[in-house]
């Protein structure tokens, strides 16, 4: 008898929630796989805390996966002789990205200034100026997108 065959391997994800018990919870699951995948199967990893099955409790089939998007790569960061600093980063093309500021990076983002848009100065490649940043020392950039 021949032994049945997977079309995809097995590609593990993790999440985790702190449900309250007689709740749906809604949560993300992130992984990254280089192998494509067409279902998922969701499974508690211990007993619930309402006790009971857990084994399956969730699957998808035939679903649509949205890719994350390449990660930030820094490049090109320099203090002008104007005492301007900037840097550039590639991503995406045409995707939109706030530039924030802080002289402490400790605080939450909710605390974090907005120095505004990056701007796409070709297809994929992004700037921020920072023309105060003489007025600060020292002076943390955060990156982030919609």
């Amino acid at each position: 008898m021949k032994s049945p065959t997977r079309e995809f391997p097995d590609i593990t994800g993790t999440a985790t929630t702190n449900a309250v018990a007689g709740t749906w919870p809604s949560e993300t699951l992130a992984l990254s796989s280089k192998q494509p995948f067409n279902h998922v199967v969701v499974h508690y990893d211990k007993a619930p805390v309402t006790g009971g099955d857990y084994g399956t409790i969730f699957l998808a089939d035939n679903m649509m996966v949205t890719p994350a998007p390449p990660p930030i790569v820094l490049t090109d960061a320099r203090m002008l002789s104007s005492g301007v600093f900037q840097f550039a980063f590639s991503n995406a093309p045409n995707s939109t990205f706030t530039v924030l500021s802080a002289t402490n990076p400790a605080p939450s983002v909710a605390q974090w200034s907005v120095l505004g848009p990056a701007s796409e100065i070709s297809p994929g490649m992004y700037q921020c100026v920072d023309q105060q940043a003489t007025n600060r020392s020292p002076c943390f950039y955060r990156v982030r997108s919609p």
